[in-house]
């Protein structure tokens, strides 16, 4: 199992314009099944701010990976985002299913 924790900063400075953007990552990452079966999970927070706006962004993503008979790779990938703008609240969710065949 692997498990990462990180800061992400960003400081932009545009003629008057000054934004900066900062948040707290996790990660947590684990295998199973003899490596064969690959799971995933992490979430984000985001904070921005500039001299017009402020946004918070929180991030989930969930993956699981497959690998079937050393050729076959199954992959299901899940993304739900929460968006948090001055005007208005927006959520997405982003959902991708794959099936790769190496030879």
């Amino acid at each position: 199992m692997n498990v990462t924790a990180a800061l992400n900063g960003t400081l932009n400075t545009v003629g008057t314009e000054n934004a900066s953007t900062w948040g707290p990552t996790l990660n947590v990452n684990n295998r199973f099944l003899e490596n064969t079966l690959n799971t995933n999970f992490g979430v984000s927070h985001n904070t921005s701010n500039s001299n017009t706006t402020n946004t918070k962004v929180t991030n989930l993503r969930a993956n699981i990976s497959y690998v079937l008979k050393e050729k076959h790779n199954f992959h299901l990938n899940v993304i739900q985002l929460f968006k948090s703008l001055s005007t208005e609240n927006r959520n997405e969710l982003t959902i991708t299913f794959g099936h790769s065949y190496s030879f």
